[in-house]
């Protein structure tokens, strides 16, 4: 069968999942269906020939689905599974592209059928944004893909790993293990939004934004959170996290004391140290 023919669920058509749906379908698939809570959203990209069927709910659906991908928040994706193993086919694929690996992939080992493999991506592609709105099907395009794979990642599951690379335009495709994966998004993405969020708090009730330039905007964009996807994976992710936050304070206690020191010629080198600008070497 032409994989541009395969039955493909992706349910929660936000920021990420809506922009996937945009790409197979710029791709020429031809059977792309949405699953969301949201009627709005789903009349929208169904208008816009982005999904073939619209679902709030799976009761009484009976085609079989090859390919289902789970974009929801990592509290629903054992559920979402549970809702819709029976759609899936023999050998059927479900994929998930949340931000923590670890626990997330023991607790779908346990949950899945034997006859279903399991694909566990992270897109390193995304936006401040959130929802279908901001979706756009080219977001991936030059980006990388990683997979952490477990012993259910089999070969119909890594066939679909080198067909959304193409489909999403994604540059190189990285293979890591689950504890690596989530000690590097501590590191990558989970600490600045950790420090983005610290430094709008430091004076939440001054007028100080009113002076602020780019640094500043720079530094907080991220700072904009989903409150509860966050804590969940704050939480999911702790152990990686704090060592993280801990290695940040090193760094920090760093710059504090040279600047204590009233050390010019120290603190400059020390900025250009940790600014990676050595001047020296070119």
């Amino acid at each position: 069968m032409d994989v541009k023919n395969s039955r493909v669920l992706i349910a929660g058509l936000g920021l990420i999942g809506g922009s996937i749906a945009k790409a197979l379908k710029n791709y020429g698939f031809t059977d792309v269906n949405g699953y969301d809570n949201n009627l709005d959203t789903l009349e929208k990209a169904k208008d816009e020939g982005v999904i073939s069927e619209a679902f709030t709910r799976l009761d009484g659906y009976m085609a079989k689905f090859d390919f289902v991908l789970c974009c929801l928040s990592p509290i629903y994706v054992i559920p979402l599974y549970q809702e819709v193993a029976y759609l899936m086919k023999q050998d059927g694929v479900f994929a998930e592209v949340g931000g923590i690996k670890t626990v997330m992939i023991q607790q779908l080992n346990d949950a899945m059928e034997k006859s279903h493999q399991l694909l566990s991506l992270h897109p390193m592609a995304g936006s401040e944004k959130t929802g279908y709105k901001y979706s756009k099907g080219d977001m991936f395009v030059g980006s990388t893909l990683v997979i952490t794979p477990s012993v259910r990642t089999q070969e119909k599951a890594r066939e679909w790993v080198s067909v959304l690379q193409e489909v999403m335009g994604c540059t190189k495709i990285v293979e890591l293990a689950a504890k690596t994966h989530d000690e590097m998004i501590a590191h990558v993405s989970h600490v600045p939004h950790v420090i983005a969020l610290a430094l709008k708090a430091m004076y939440p009730q001054s007028n100080n934004a009113q002076f602020a330039g780019g640094s500043y905007k720079s530094a907080t964009r991220v700072a904009d959170v989903n409150a509860a996807l966050w804590a969940g994976l704050m939480s999911d992710n702790k152990d990686s996290l704090l060592q993280s936050i801990g290695e940040f304070k090193k760094q920090l206690n760093r710059l504090e004391k040279k600047i204590e020191s009233g050390d010019r010629d120290e603190l400059e080198k020390l900025l250009t140290e940790m600014s990676g600008d050595n001047k020296e070497n070119e």
